[in-house]
């Protein structure tokens, strides 16, 4: 067998050969001979790994390379013009099987949490439980239960406190899952099961590897959307934004026409993914389930979009913040029945609690670039929100406005 399959992997916390890899070895040695890797948490090839690389196939005679778990980069380019073979990109497997299996992970992970402490029993009857509900196998065995135990311990998951186990520290979760899984959907129910102080508290380095492909995805908030119906224009425009290629045009649901677009990130707001992207110059924001048809050209273009990819994670409130633009401020009021809402939530941009009033309203302010960014949730407040100060009143204009609109449809 003239061929090899290069595995990189990424080595659990200890050093040691995670799991996960043993699986992929199974799925991928009837392509040929199995070389393994530790490549620490990065997809790129670095220089000295293209000239081990190349040491092996020709030492070994191959004839056709199969790498598995790496980037199509500049230096995987130029691996492949060295070695001048048949080069095919591995990637995980990504079967429902998989899939109910990182559910039971998770559920159990959050059964976990939520009692804080539980004993080997309750974890190996949840187990058990959540076998049978997302019917992985008809019967469970009493051995498969203690490895599942084993390995959420051998992987950091949770950890022994006595006579129970306890959650031992949800970052090492996140990039173990997140490290081993490829699949948008699968990261979205990962995020899924996460409150939103936790996320609040992960250090910059689990933020980044949340966002897997860091080049053209910027989460902003939990995922929840579906991504099945997306699935083509998700990845033809992953790959125009790595290539810098110019979207020729897009046609929107209503049958308007954008043309020659700079595609700049994938953004996930407000529970639904958006292509940002520059026409004329111009910042858009083209919500993925509104796309009718677009068109790729094979043009590149060379414009630097790092003060728009910043724009997006530093200042980007809403999927309405318009970019360079000045922001505005308001005051509200919050009634006293519904003022705990805001204070445990910020519901707008910049929300800063102000003070409360004699009658015990909460006085809060808030920030935005354009009406659209905060007009919705007054409205959808209302009556319990009141509008005290905006520029120029435009927010107390504009809202009177629609309510005198919406009141003629009952006239």
């Amino acid at each position: 067998m003239n061929s090899l399959v290069y595995v990189r992997y990424n080595p659990a916390k200890d050093g040691k050969e995670p799991k996960t890899l043993e699986n992929i070895i199974l799925e991928y040695k009837k392509y040929g001979q199995i070389y393994k890797k530790a490549v620490n948490y990065t997809k790129k090839l670095s220089k000295k790994e293209i000239q081990e690389i190349q040491q092996i196939v020709k030492q070994k005679n191959i004839k056709k390379l199969y790498i598995y778990n790496v980037e199509q980069d500049k230096n995987f380019y130029m691996l492949k013009d060295l070695l001048n073979i048949e080069i095919e990109i591995l990637s995980k497997p990504s079967s429902k099987e998989i899939s109910k299996k990182l559910l039971v992970l998770i559920d159990t992970l959050k059964f976990i949490a939520k009692k804080e402490l539980v004993t080997y029993n309750e974890l190996y009857k949840e187990i058990e439980r959540l076998n049978f509900k997302y019917k992985i196998a008809k019967n469970i065995s009493k051995t498969t239960i203690i490895n599942h135990i084993r390995d959420l311990k051998e992987l950091y998951f949770i950890e022994k406190v006595g006579d129970k186990y306890r959650i031992k520290s949800i970052e090492v979760i996140i990039k173990e899952i997140l490290e081993n899984i490829d699949d948008v959907n699968y990261i979205s129910d990962v995020l899924a099961s996460l409150n939103d102080e936790v996320m609040k508290d992960l250090s910059k380095s689990t933020k980044k590897l949340l966002n897997k492909n860091k080049e053209f995805i910027i989460y902003k908030q939990r995922p929840f959307e579906d991504l099945e119906d997306l699935g083509f224009e998700f990845e033809q425009f992953k790959k125009a934004i790595r290539e810098k290629r110019i979207i020729k045009y897009i046609i929107k649901g209503n049958n308007e026409k954008n043309e020659n677009i700079i595609p700049i990130s994938l953004v996930f707001m407000e529970n639904n993914w958006y292509l940002a992207g520059l026409v004329n110059n111009l910042f858009s924001m083209y919500r993925l389930n509104f796309i009718k048809d677009f068109e790729l050209l094979k043009e590149m273009h060379n414009i630097n979009l790092r003060k728009y990819i910043k724009f997006i994670k530093d200042e980007m409130k809403t999927p309405f913040t318009k970019f360079d633009t000045p922001l505005k401020i308001a005051k509200l009021k919050i009634a006293k029945s519904h003022k705990h809402y805001f204070i445990i939530k910020e519901h707008f941009p910049y929300q800063k609690e102000d003070k409360e009033d004699e009658n015990g309203n909460l006085i809060i302010n808030i920030k935005y670039t354009q009406q659209l960014e905060v007009l919705p949730t007054i409205k959808k407040w209302l009556p319990h929100i009141q509008i005290l100060e905006s520029e120029n009143d435009e927010l107390q204009k504009s809202l009177i406005e629609d309510l005198e609109k919406s009141l003629n449809f009952y006239k």
